[in-house]
């Protein structure tokens, strides 16, 4: 089954205009930039209407770091539950400079998707100096309002970490709103 697409009349711009099947927002938002700290998990909750098989994971990097740790920085996808679907391999070549980020996963992840299921994309970096990428300009807390840990728009979990845990407690996520642009493809 294709992915949905706004009827014309709708004048609204859905991920597969952009070849993606899913992301945290439209790109046409994307005028702000963050600084996520090395070794915290930064999440962005992206809704999956359908099921769908997910290859890469897009982000873009206004200031590469100086140097980015080896097997240390990674892409990955979480269920509601907080289990972990799948992981990106090691990005810390990609990530040395600037530009667009498709970062393949380390295998296929089949997502399933239905009415109000979402995902959490979790973006890792570590490395010296600091990586600025690309994101939404949001209102503080505006973004989750009404929402709790485990349904929050985008926010941090866990400091300290070199990979992507195999599972993460959604009611910790702390709520956040540098959290990097991320499309899914």
């Amino acid at each position: 089954m294709p992915i949905q697409r706004a009827t014309p009349q709708a004048n609204v711009v859905v991920p597969a205009h952009h070849n993606f099947l899913g992301w945290l927002c439209d790109p046409v938002n994307v005028s702000g930039t963050t600084t996520p700290g090395a070794g915290t998990l930064q999440l962005a909750r992206i809704l999956i209407p359908q099921t769908i098989v997910v290859n890469t994971i897009t982000l873009s990097i206004s200031i590469a770091p100086t140097t980015c740790t080896s097997g240390q920085n990674f892409v990955g996808i979480y269920d509601q539950s907080g289990t972990r679907l799948g992981v990106s391999v090691d990005q810390s070549t990609a990530w040395a400079t600037n530009g667009q980020k498709a970062c393949a996963m380390a295998s296929a992840t089949t997502v399933p998707g239905g009415l109000d299921v979402f995902v959490w994309v979790a973006f890792l970096w570590n490395g010296t100096g600091s990586i600025t990428l690309h994101r939404p300009t949001i209102i503080s807390n505006i973004a989750s309002i009404g929402l709790t840990g485990a349904t929050m728009r985008m926010g941090t979990i866990l400091t300290g970490q070199t990979s992507l845990p195999s599972s993460i407690t959604p009611a910790s996520i702390t709520n956040s709103t540098n959290v990097p642009w991320i499309g899914i493809s």
